[in-house]
């Protein structure tokens, strides 16, 4: 048999192969980013949870220092203000107490008060004091009663006054009587040293024969060493 006769014969691959050896690049990388996401899920993401949940830890502790921070700023703050504001008040006391009468002026307050009554027609009908600093009394939480040492002492001064009226019942002067009495008293007010009107009642003049009356309640201060 001669060469021309020998006809040689290879086998042919298969079309799967064909096609694997086409696309092998896209099988491997297939196949690393399936190893890649197991590796992941299988050994990092449980770690990168932990770091991130420590994280949200580390951000809330962090919250909760800063808050605890501004409530002790605020704390002191307020002690610092009740400092000053105790250390103000001390020193009002002292420079108050260094204008007070030593003792109660009553001849004084009565006499004023009178005169000045009679200068707006009107007539010192009642007074009644009483020493309001004896009676003030403060307690501790537990009931306790405890002793007053401030120096600062005060009278409380119950008075009436009325309008004056003449021999026919007529009130004297010109005039609204409510007028007058508003001027009385803020004269009053004005001339005594340290001395408040705390209440003021009206009454009477329901007839042209009955007297506007007011009644009414001062303090006055004083310094007891």
């Amino acid at each position: 048999m001669s060469d021309k006769d020998k006809i040689v014969k290879f086998e042919q691959p298969s079309s799967l192969l064909l096609m694997a050896n086409r696309y092998l690049w896209a099988i491997v990388l297939v196949i690393v980013v399936i190893t890649l996401s197991l590796g992941y899920f299988l050994f990092l993401h449980g770690r990168v949870s932990t770091i991130g949940l420590a994280r949200e830890g580390a951000t809330e502790v962090n919250k909760e220092v800063e808050e605890e921070k501004a409530l002790v700023q605020e704390v002191s703050d307020l002690a610092q203000e009740y400092a000053d504001l105790r250390a103000s008040r001390e020193s009002d006391l002292q420079r108050l107490q260094k204008i007070l009468p030593d003792e109660p002026q009553i001849a004084e307050l009565l006499v004023a008060a009178e005169r000045l009554a009679f200068d707006n027609n009107l007539l010192l009908s009642n007074i009644d004091i009483v020493d309001s600093s004896d009676n003030a009394s403060e307690f501790t939480e537990d009931g306790e009663e405890v002793k007053n040492s401030s120096k600062l002492k005060f009278l409380t001064i119950n008075m009436a006054v009325q309008q004056m009226l003449d021999e026919e019942g007529e009130p004297l002067g010109d005039g609204d009587a409510y007028d007058k009495l508003k001027v009385y008293l803020n004269v009053l007010e004005k001339s005594i040293r340290l001395f408040d009107i705390e209440s003021v009642s009206f009454s009477g003049a329901e007839s042209p024969d009955t007297p506007l009356t007011a009644d009414f309640t001062m303090t006055t201060y004083f310094s007891s060493n």
